[in-house]
């Protein structure tokens, strides 16, 4: 874990170190690809991501729901436009686009509830002339259902500006393109998804590749001397290099804050290779023998202390259990002696010389070794 720690610390410093934007953003590049390629750091980010996905699956069924309502003002809409027997200018072309918004020809992005709503409420403008449509098919008012998934999706806009996950989002989309924009384009477009923010996204990428320089056309500027900044340039919209190494900030802390509290549970429940399943003693997986002959104090007391690892053991409790006699005060020491003994042993295998805790009145294996 430490050793991630330091890795991904000297990815962080490499990062905001850099003089020219565009290796700032090939060296965040390879910082977002330690992060996702590292286990420790993939399992922090998948409980930051895990209110992401709560959100989508919500927003999702709450669409399911709104599209199935908008279908039955839709059917309910037509039906009226056939019975009325209305006929005006534009309706067909307004028929025609409601049927592509519904398929997702026009504006795929969109929901579908979205779509579905702007093509009725063409329609009604549309006819409005001819009939004095009722409050039933004012859309936004007569869904219910689209109108709670419409709110869910202005939250989850708002939530996604200062969520980390968001944060992780827009990290995540500038390694991207700065590691194969033409790959990312191209998926796109085989998805049939709409390709006009990547493409402003890719103009900007080449140009701070490019220190600012249009390379699609000659152009002279004044000035040439002074260096480029991205975050500067009104050219560049989106991929500004104060606003994504704030963003880097946010990221890298929030790991380094979850890796130290993983590295303190774990040095918590280190039990310094000590495993006492199964009423055996190991040592790193390698079974600790404390006498040749079952015939020994140390042998007893080691059997007796596995029975309950963690528990606390009175003396007199060990002394009739050993020995099958009422306890005196004075014969404390018969099993101080036994621990300390078996302490030797122990040691002489494995280096640790304090497993077992023993007192006058008490004895027991030393909670340090013991998982939490």
């Amino acid at each position: 874990m430490s050793d991630v720690i330091d890795v991904l610390r000297d990815q962080y410093n490499a990062t905001v170190s850099q003089q020219k934007d565009w290796h700032f953003f090939l060296f965040l590049m390879d910082y977002m690809a330690f992060v996702r390629e590292t286990p420790a750091l993939k399992s922090i980010m998948n409980l930051v991501e895990k209110e992401k996905h709560e959100k989508i699956d919500e927003m999702k069924k709450a669409e399911e729901k709104a599209v199935l309502e908008l279908q039955e003002v839709k059917k309910r809409f037509l039906a009226e436009i056939v019975k009325r027997k209305i006929k005006c200018e534009g309706l067909s072309e307004g028929l025609s686009r409601l049927k592509e918004l519904e398929a997702g020809k026009i504006n795929p992005r969109h929901w579908k509830s979205e779509r579905l709503g702007r093509g009725i409420t063409d329609l009604i403008e549309i006819t409005l002339g001819h009939a004095a449509w009722t409050k039933e098919y004012e859309v936004i008012k007569s869904s219910k259902k689209y109108v709670y998934r419409w709110g869910l999706s202005m939250l989850f806009r708002e939530r996604k500006k200062n969520a980390l996950w968001g944060i992780y989002d827009k990290l995540n989309m500038v390694s991207a393109i700065a590691f194969d924009s033409n790959g990312v384009l191209d998926k796109l477009k085989k998805e049939g998804k709409d390709t006009e923010d990547c493409e402003q996204w890719i103009n900007e990428i080449e140009l701070i590749k490019n220190d600012g320089k249009d390379v699609t056309r000659f152009s002279f500027q004044f000035g040439q001397d002074i260096p480029f900044s991205s975050s500067k340039d009104k050219r560049v919209k989106e991929f500004k290099r104060d606003d994504y190494k704030f963003y880097l900030e946010r990221l890298h802390f929030h790991l380094l804050k979850e890796l130290a509290k993983s590295l303190a549970n774990q040095t918590s429940n280190d039990t310094g290779g000590f495993s006492f399943d199964n009423k055996q003693l190991e040592h790193k997986g390698v079974p600790i023998v404390v006498a040749k002959s079952k015939n020994t104090n140390q042998y007893f007391l080691l059997e007796l202390l596995l029975e309950n690892p963690k528990r606390l053991w009175n003396n007199d409790e060990i002394w009739e259990k050993l020995f099958k006699t009422p306890y005196r005060a004075s014969e404390w020491k018969k099993i101080y002696n036994a621990a300390y003994d078996l302490n030797d042993k122990i040691a002489k295998q494995t280096g640790v010389d304090d497993l077992v805790e023993r007192t006058r009145t008490t004895t027991r294996f030393s909670p340090k070794y013991l998982k939490k």
